[in-house]
């Protein structure tokens, strides 16, 4: 499915409503054709597709939803076997044939009290059926008119209880953040991604199917109540790299564009906001944190960000050289130069950060980097990176401070020494 998504030239900050997009499947009588046989067991289903309504001056304008040949949906079905409750998840590839959408159901709805199905397919639901778990991350593209192509994550339910379901509305499931975007530099810029991070989202990320939803309103209910509905809550939205096909490219003095982050619903809030980009030579952070008004489902934040070496936008290169005091490196940035061997470097949590031709010799109870969460190294291609003992008492060469149940992954080429003390 393609979600194309129109830059817009509106510069406000608030919340609007996003607008029902609908998608309806519907099962054709068997005489109709589509180039797929249908047997007793396998149940054919139209899918069609209804457009955005309603927009506002901040929604998204001139939005247009298709099913594309290939696609695919993650189709689920509940059986009741007294009280116990058993969910059965497949996935079902669309076909687009006489400029009509279908997929093939199968047994799997045959006998099944309810049925959901699911855009994107990372969209999982656990083992009881109650939980849903929303994706994290995202790819996204400019088509050729300039428009942001995303799959946003929709949601569709029926009582098959009679075992004759013939159309599944498929619903919007997430908030959204809409950053708007201006070049104010005298240099085309191209972003790679675009992160919304949050300390306040509901249900630890999981979102609960309430009695409400499965019994007498097909949606589900997660609006948050409280501040205290708090964990961290993170989305990355990642475009093509520079110079690639779909790549997100602002030219220099441009101020139309915008780009759009599916997010968690959320109590009232600070979120930041990262947008990663180049030049095509060097590369570039923008980071922003503002208080937000709580987003329920289906509403959408705005915000404005000006990309000035001036203002937020700052180069990713880290000289560690020019520190002179414990460093906790962000996600997106580049560590060159060493680091006095005094001084504490963090990884937070969720970060991604690239060596490149950095040391640092640690000191008396210090590790040469320490993870509090998981995090991710790169090693830039064609340079040495030295985490080795500056001093025999010293702490791990890479030490994991977070608990269990976190991952550290290095990647890259280049070259990583490591060694601890006494730790």
């Amino acid at each position: 499915m393609k979600k194309t998504i129109f830059a817009a030239t509106v510069f406000t900050c608030g919340l609007a409503l996003l607008a029902g997009c609908t998608k309806e499947l519907q099962t054709p009588a068997d005489s109709e054709a589509s180039g797929n046989e249908t047997t007793a067991t396998s149940r054919r289903i139209q899918l069609t597709t209804e457009g955005y309504e309603g927009d506002t001056k901040s929604s998204v304008l001139d939005n247009s939803v298709q099913w594309v040949d290939g696609d695919v949906i993650m189709l689920s079905s509940v059986q009741w076997e007294g009280y116990s409750m058993i969910e059965h998840s497949e996935e079902r590839q669309v076909t687009v044939a006489n400029g009509k959408a279908y997929i093939t159901a199968g047994d799997l709805i045959t006998g099944a009290s309810e049925v959901f199905a699911f855009y994107p397919t990372g969209v999982i639901v656990d083992e009881s059926g109650w939980m849903i778990y929303f994706p994290s991350k995202y790819d996204s593209s400019i088509d050729g008119n300039g428009r942001q192509v995303i799959a946003l994550p929709m949601m569709a339910y029926a009582d098959n209880s009679g075992n004759d379901v013939t159309s599944l509305e498929f619903k919007h499931q997430t908030a959204a953040v809409k950053v708007m975007l201006w070049n104010a530099t005298e240099t085309d810029l191209t972003v790679t991604r675009v992160v919304v991070k949050t300390d306040n989202y509901l249900l630890n990320g999981a979102f609960s199917l309430t009695d409400e939803f499965r019994y007498r309103e097909p949606m589900l209910d997660y609006t948050p109540e409280s501040d205290n509905d708090s964990m961290t809550g993170r989305v990355d939205v990642n475009f093509p790299g520079y110079g690639e096909s779909g790549a997100l490219v602002i030219p220099a003095g441009d101020d139309t564009k915008s780009v759009q982050v599916p997010f968690y619903p959320i109590g009232k809030d600070q979120m930041t906001i990262e947008i990663h980009l180049t030049d095509g030579t060097n590369p570039y952070i923008y980071r922003h944190k503002a208080s937000n008004p709580a987003l329920a489902r289906n509403q959408m934040m705005t915000a404005k960000a000006k990309l000035d070496l001036g203002g937020n936008m700052k180069s990713a290169v880290v000289n560690l050289t020019d520190i002179t005091r414990d460093y906790e490196a962000q996600d997106g940035e580049i560590l060159t130069g060493t680091l006095g061997s005094d001084y504490a470097l963090t990884i937070p949590d969720g970060a991604t950060v690239t060596l490149a031709g950095m040391t640092h010799n640690a000191g008396y109870g210090i590790h040469g980097i320490e993870c509090p969460g998981s995090a991710t190294i790169i090693l830039a291609p064609g340079t040495v990176n030295d985490l080795t003992r500056g001093h025999k008492y010293a702490n791990n060469g890479i030490g994991i401070s977070g608990g269990d149940g976190l991952t550290l992954t290095i990647e890259g080429s280049g070259t990583l020494n490591v060694s601890g003390g006494d730790g």
